[in-house]
């Protein structure tokens, strides 16, 4: 998978989308808009300029987001982390985790990102349970379910995606 291919698949998969209907977001016909997303996902097809704006505009995702390949690079979180703090003021906390350990800690002086992260961590929770749940079929044969995904097989380094609020939930259970 490429990188854009990645990022184009990871966002997709946040909002909760299927590759035909990105697709059909995007102006492809109907009958192969799943197969050319899926091309662009696996990088089998790379996209022009032009194509990167409309899927960054179909996923409600900065188009620059898609194309910058240098974001999972240290020096990319760096201009990340600056980026954010020019929006939602940043401020680094020390603390401990649950077995007593020292930790640092991102803390945004901002509602909305700290909304925005609490949602990032139930939808991360709901796709890994999700995920986990899928059988794990390698060449037609049934093998197991798969382990659950850890945030490094995840990598979850990355930015761009704007706050969408999913419907709110029942919690009376």
């Amino acid at each position: 998978m490429s990188i854009i291919g990645d990022k184009i698949h990871r966002i997709r998969d946040f909002r909760g989308m299927t590759q035909k209907q990105l697709g059909m977001a995007v102006d492809f016909d109907e009958r192969s808009a799943d197969v050319r997303i899926a091309q662009y996902e696996s990088g089998t097809r790379t996209s022009k300029q032009a194509l990167v704006e409309q899927l960054a505009e179909a996923l409600d995702v900065n188009p620059r987001f898609l194309a910058d390949y240098e974001i999972l690079g240290a020096e990319g979180v760096m201009m990340m982390l600056f980026e954010l703090d020019e929006h939602y003021p940043i401020s680094i906390e020390v603390g401990e985790d649950e077995d007593g350990n020292r930790r640092k800690g991102i803390v945004f002086g901002s509602i909305l990102m700290t909304d925005l992260l609490s949602e990032w961590q139930r939808r991360k929770k709901t796709l890994l349970t999700v995920r986990s749940a899928r059988p794990n079929i390698q060449n037609g044969i049934l093998t197991g379910r798969k382990r659950p995904m850890t945030a490094e097989s995840m990598n979850l380094r990355k930015s761009g995606v704007t706050y969408k609020p999913l419907e709110p939930q029942n919690n009376s259970a």
